[in-house]
């Protein structure tokens, strides 16, 4: 599909959501020299969806030190009003996106790790190191950035889309150590004993873009099913205002850009509900240039999203366990349990 086959319904809202005070979460001990954070227990979310997103106070810490983000669980029913899942305990973590399939929830973080909450029995699992196998038999571990995941319909297991480490600048992961240079983005297919942590890297690249300084920027990728006349879609922002959509009719296809979707706002996640296509992001409140805010735009269309007018703002959930601070929210993921 090309943008402008289908009329747009715009609804643009806003989530302010607050940072401040965070619960020490300590470790737990598993044996060998092994160590994790303590995970959260009789954590049963009952709506229908689930918001990840990673926060960091400001007045605390140095929000650009390792380590100074961590990452929060709220769920709504009409994807307008959210609260914090009850008894989620956030974890240390970047870039963090979501997938669900039969009672897990994956969450893949960078550089490579991954957790799973256990919808039945409420308890997140320490962390775990994703294990890529290339064609070679070389595993790879922590070498990723950016994970998307999705679930493969014809056999239930997890694809993850990924940028390579050796593609990554380290002090800027949105462009490369030298330009111009090559970014791809690479998939990998999760091997029959995977269990979400092993995957088999699949031959050639989904997107492949050539960064220069005039153009040296393309991160947050985000890997989804669409509509049917849409077939699967990337979305990735190519600048803090741009984000570009790319399609394929098949999961491991190569991917055609099909244009700009949003032009004044950076986005994380996009979702699509059988309805509307909704994009996530974050940006300066405008408020309060200090703090950050998450954003919601939905559209019953890929069409670009007018620059002309601003998102309709609302007063999110007071989070109490979150307090308040110089807020630096961002980096959401969006994931449906129906």
């Amino acid at each position: 599909m090309r943008p402008n086959q289908r009329h747009k319904v715009p609804l643009r809202i806003t989530l302010l959501i607050s940072v401040g005070i965070f619960s020490g979460c300590g470790t737990t001990n598993l044996g060998s020299g092994t160590t994790c954070e303590a995970t959260a227990q009789n954590v049963f979310p009952t709506k229908r969806a689930l918001l990840a997103f990673q926060a960091c106070n400001g007045t605390l810490t140095e929000c650009d030190e390792s380590g100074a983000y961590q990452v929060w669980l709220a769920e709504s029913d009409d994807l307008l009003n959210w609260n914090i899942v009850e008894n989620w305990v956030p974890f240390s973590g970047t870039d963090t996106d979501l997938v669900v399939r039969s009672d897990l929830l994956y969450f893949y973080s960078n550089p490579g790790a991954v957790r799973t909450l256990d919808l039945t029995q409420g308890t997140l699992s320490c962390a775990q190191n994703l294990e890529l196998i290339d064609d070679d038999g070389t595993s790879r571990t922590e070498s990723t950035y950016a994970l998307t995941p999705v679930v493969r319909e014809s056999d239930n297991r997890i694809v993850v889309a990924f940028f390579k480490s050796e593609e990554v600048k380290a002090s800027d992961p949105r462009t490369c150590e030298t330009l111009p240079c090559t970014r791809t983005l690479s998939t990998a297919v999760e091997t029959a004993s995977g269990v979400g942590v092993r995957f088999q890297i699949t031959s050639g690249s989904r997107v492949s873009l050539t960064l220069t300084s005039s153009d040296p920027l393309a991160y947050d990728p985000d890997l989804i099913k669409g509509d049917t006349s849409d077939g699967f879609l990337v979305s990735m922002a190519r600048d803090d205002t741009t984000v570009e959509m790319y399609a394929s009719e098949t999961l491991e296809g190569i991917y055609s850009n099909i244009g700009e979707v949003l032009n004044h706002g950076s986005a994380a996640a996009i979702l699509f509900d059988s309805e509307n296509y909704w994009f996530l992001g974050s940006t300066l409140d405008t408020e309060t240039p200090q703090n950050r805010v998450i954003k919601l735009y939905g559209s019953s269309t890929l069409s670009a999203l007018p620059a002309s007018s601003s998102p309709t703002t609302f007063e999110g959930v007071d989070y109490p366990t979150l307090g308040t601070g110089s807020l630096q929210v961002k980096d959401p993921a969006l994931v449906l349990l129906e």
